[in-house]
């Protein structure tokens, strides 16, 4: 095992509020969790295109993103863990 799947083992160990925004891209996520109830448009780590997916206030999506675009997002409060 190496390291760095070492690191996306356990509970995450710092949290960053996420701005959707037209083109910016941050390090890639553990997981994500919001809390408004809605949609966010988001580019998973691996992926080459955007997908909007349902998000439900309080719940840890599992989701290792490197963008959330403004357009789409209805979701609130959205954190990325790391």
């Amino acid at each position: 095992m190496t390291q760095q799947s070492k690191s996306f083992l356990g509970a995450a160990r710092h949290a960053v509020a996420i701005t959707p925004h037209l083109t910016t891209i941050f390090q890639e996520t553990r997981a994500i969790t919001c809390t408004g109830d809605g949609t966010a448009a988001i580019r998973f780590a691996d992926s080459a295109a955007d997908v909007t997916v349902s998000l439900v206030a309080g719940t840890v999506y599992p989701y290792a993103i490197t963008s959330c675009r403004i357009t789409g997002t209805t979701a609130t409060g959205i954190v990325g863990l790391y």
